[in-house]
This record gives C-alpha cells, structure tokens and sequence, in this order.
C-alpha cells in the first residue's frame, strides 16, 4: 500500500510530464516562425562557402561591379584587370612557397 507521501510524488511526476509535453509542443508549434529565417541563413552561408571556393570568380564579380559602378572605361579596366590578375598569381605564388617552407 503507497503510502500519502508516495501517491503526492505520483500525482507531482505525472503534472510535471504532462507540462514537459505541453511545453515541448509550444516549442515546436514557436520553432516554427523560425524556419525561413534559418533557410535564408543556411542559404547565404552555402553561398559564402561557394564564394570561398571560387575566389576568381570572386575577384572578378566585384572588379566588374566596381568598373560598372565607377564607370571605368574598357580600356582601363583592362589595363587595372591585368595588374590585378598579375597580383594575384603572385599571391598565390607566395602562398604555394609559405606552405612549402
């Protein structure tokens, strides 16, 4: 036979379960208002790291939308474009001897 203080414990455990499913399901029902948000934000970092990848495509994306924005003509771009591949290849050149020392 339970004694009192047992069937208290019992009727306490049993509230205390029913308000963790109550509340499980209040934060499931708010995570939802939480879902485009977070795509949006896994999309930006998915592109981020395709930037990182490409960072050519990078470099060269934003030389042309500087060159648009400023309004470059095409010979100087041309000219600022080749300097700028120049500095590159030796960026990556310096990059390739600092790993390999």
């Amino acid at each position: 036979m339970a004694s009192e203080q047992e069937r208290l414990l019992q009727l306490r455990q049993m509230a205390l379960r029913l308000r963790s499913a109550e509340l499980r399901i209040q934060l499931s029902q708010e995570a939802q208002a939480l879902r485009a948000p977070l795509a949006l934000a896994d999309q930006g970092r998915q592109w981020l790291q395709w930037l990182r990848a490409r960072p050519a495509w990078t470099l060269g994306g934003a030389a042309g939308l500087l060159a648009l924005v400023t309004g470059l003509r095409p010979r100087r771009f041309m000219r600022w474009t080749g300097r700028g591949l120049k500095v590159w290849r030796w960026v990556v050149r310096l990059r390739g001897f600092m790993r390999a020392g």
